[in-house]
């Protein structure tokens, strides 16, 4: 199965840069890392429309205009090379949620396009 990593200009960049994706962590002060520590990816395809992305990505809340670049760039992952590092933490609001937990991704493709 193929998951997707979704981000902005600034975070394919340092992605590429870097080779890995850091981790989200929970912080007291942002509604960021709602499962937990780790990187975040979804089985939602980049075909999709961004707001089924920004809708299942951020919790199916109103998404401020700003948060529509946070689909333009893609990362895509396989499950059987992934491993048992990841997990389906999908909740009962059937929103499509993976995560490798507690760790950074290691990430050395270029990035896909969107159109946003």
């Amino acid at each position: 199965m193929k998951l997707y990593h979704y981000t902005d200009t600034k975070g394919k960049t340092a992605i590429e840069k870097t080779e890995k994706i850091l981790q989200s962590k929970r912080d007291s002060r942002r509604d960021d890392a709602m499962y937990g520590d780790g990187v975040y990816l979804t089985s939602i395809p980049p075909t999709s429309t961004t707001a089924e992305i920004l809708g299942n990505n951020y919790d199916g809340v109103t998404i401020p205009a700003h948060k529509k670049a946070r689909t333009e760039w893609y990362f895509e992952f396989d499950t059987d090379d992934l491993g048992d590092d990841v997990e389906n933490v999908g909740d009962k609001n059937d929103r499509d949620i993976w995560l490798v937990r507690d760790k950074e991704l290691p990430c050395k493709q270029k990035a896909g396009k969107r159109k946003v």
